[in-house]
């Protein structure tokens, strides 16, 4: 079986450390190991210069540390120590300068844990960092990634990060805990729904097995905004009474849905950085191209890297009236204008409106279409984004009385066919089998 990126990385800097004739190698390893925990390292070598430096852009918090290798060719328990004379304390005050850095790190095998090493240490503000505190590091942060914001703590006012170290491995031992519980926070809110057809966050609270792991009611609250997310959508709130809560989708479903994010996360930094969008827009949504197929609409998003709406037919038509009946008594409009009248109200007999979170594209998708037949005008309005009416409301409403009536014809014609060939079928079957 091949080895892991994490295996490999563990084993360059367990060799290279110990390779004083070619201490390059080493380097390479350190900046691997650095971007291993999100930082945008780059190795500087050469003569007079730092190793590495690491820079966590995190904004305002950014912070870049300089990074000084030392190896050595010996791997006895003393001999593989780093003295205090193979640190060059000077020039690294002034790497850290030269470079605007925030924090200067040390890397060895081993280092005394008395004497001048320390005391120089403290007094130029160097961390000292033994390879196998890394290496430890980097497992940790495999099992459950550290952000660079606990890693900036990690590197702040010490020489000896060990104290730190077992902290901030602790933290990630509990989130990654955390993570194994959500198993059993979803099968007892399968398990209250099927008894009362909602869950709470107090009856979740009050299930022996989450008090028998210790989940916090905050924790709790969480994972439920967490699954709320619209592009997550695992659970919904009813809609009479938001503190009740109903799970939509089977634990197999939910696994597929995070894998997916995983999988375009992977994608998205893995692939080629991309400039930003160009702030000239033009069109207030972004629709460009529209279909009625087995009645359902869709629209067309994104011509460079296209997606797909799609709405019932039912459904888009009721959103086409409400605009219109909006538009015969105000001048602009935007989503919001029409999710303020739809809500506690039906899409189509039986269906009620789940709100903005699960159902706001809909209305997005009608003011779309109308925007690119030339009914409406975006008003460069960004937050929200709000419309103009551009034609007279009596075309408007000729064209939404119209909208889907083919689509509608072709439908019927498809089923009329479909049961014309299951007749002639049965036909057929009848007269072979008197």
């Amino acid at each position: 079986m091949p080895e892991s990126k994490l295996e490999i990385l563990i084993n360059e800097l367990s060799e290279t450390q110990y390779r004083s004739s070619s201490p390059i190698n080493f380097e390479n390893a350190l900046e691997e190991a650095f971007k291993f925990l999100g930082f945008e390292s780059k190795q500087i070598g050469g003569s007079g210069d730092i190793d590495v430096i690491a820079i966590a852009n995190i904004g305002k918090e950014k912070f870049s540390i300089v990074i000084d290798g030392k190896t050595t060719n010996q791997t006895g328990s003393s001999d593989s120590r780093i003295s205090n004379s193979r640190i060059n304390w000077q020039p690294l005050k002034k790497h850290k300068q030269s470079h605007n850095a925030d924090y200067t790190i040390v890397v060895g095998p081993k280092f005394p844990t008395k004497g001048d090493i320390m005391d120089n240490a403290k007094e130029f503000g160097v961390v000292l960092l033994k390879t196998d505190q890394l290496i430890e590091l980097l497992k940790s942060h495999y099992d459950y990634p550290f952000s660079l914001r606990e890693l900036k703590d990690l590197f702040t006012g010490v020489v000896d990060i060990g104290a730190q170290l077992d902290d901030i491995s602790g933290k990630s031992t509990n989130r990654k805990e955390l993570i194994k519980k959500l198993k059993v926070i979803i099968e007892e809110m399968n398990f209250l729904q099927s008894l009362f057809e909602y869950f709470t966050i107090e009856s979740l609270a009050a299930r022996p097995r989450i008090i028998d792991l210790e989940i916090e009611i905050e924790e709790l609250q969480d994972i439920i905004n967490l699954f709320n997310l619209p592009f997550i959508n695992v659970v919904e709130t009813l809609p009479n009474n938001m503190s009740q809560y109903i799970n939509t989708v089977k634990i197999k479903d939910i696994s597929n849905i995070f894998s997916q994010i995983s999988n375009l996360l992977i994608e998205a930094d893995t692939g080629e950085q991309t400039p930003p969008p160009s702030s000239e827009q033009e069109t207030g949504y972004s629709y460009f191209r529209e279909e009625i197929k087995n009645q359902s609409v869709i629209l067309y998003a994104r011509e460079e890297n296209p997606y797909k709406h799609f709405c019932p037919l039912i459904h888009f038509k009721k959103i086409l009236d409400l605009i219109l009946d909006y538009l015969r008594d105000n001048t602009v409009i935007n989503r919001d204008n029409i999710i303020n009248v739809l809500d506690g109200t039906e899409l189509a007999p039986g269906r009620p409106f789940r709100g903005k979170r699960s159902e706001g594209y809909k209305i997005k998708m009608g003011l779309g279409l109308l925007e690119m037949k030339g009914f409406i005008v975006w008003t460069g309005s960004r937050r929200p984004i709000e419309f103009t009416l551009t034609e007279a409301i009596e075309k408007l409403e000729t064209w939404i009385h119209n909208f889907g009536s083919e689509g509608k014809k072709k439908y019927l014609r498809n089923q009329i066919n479909y049961i014309k060939q299951r007749l002639k079928k049965v036909s057929k079957w009848t007269f072979d089998n008197p």
